[in-house]
């Protein structure tokens, strides 16, 4: 005789996850958020909207906390803004570079 095994739900599997992430890194998180504050590099933050696990505002009030950083709001997008706006974060990258120095314009670029 098989026993049958009960399996959660994708949504309760995702929701226990997702609190045994948290409970497990938020000392962590809190450390690397106060290293950020007070670095001075330059940093771009990309947020989606609505987004993943934070809010477009959250994103804006949160590089506005952050010396140097320079918040990039996409459209539609949650989990892989990457794969949904890969063309607007590489032209932003592009430009964030050049800004800083140590990219180049079209205008610059060698034919490979």
């Amino acid at each position: 005789m098989q026993r049958k095994i009960e399996r959660p739900d994708l949504e309760s599997r995702c929701r226990r996850a997702l609190h045994m992430c948290c409970i497990g890194s938020h000392s962590t998180l809190e450390k690397a958020h106060r290293a950020l504050a007070q670095s001075s590099y330059p940093k771009l933050l990309f947020a989606g909207n609505p987004g993943g696990l934070i809010s477009p505002a959250f994103a804006e009030s949160f590089g506005k906390g952050l010396k140097n950083c320079r918040v990039v709001q996409l459209s539609s997008g949650i989990d892989y803004l990457q794969e949904d706006h890969p063309e607007v974060i590489g032209a932003a990258v592009n430009e964030w570079l050049i800004d800083l120095g140590v990219g180049s314009s079209s205008k610059h670029k060698v034919a490979i």
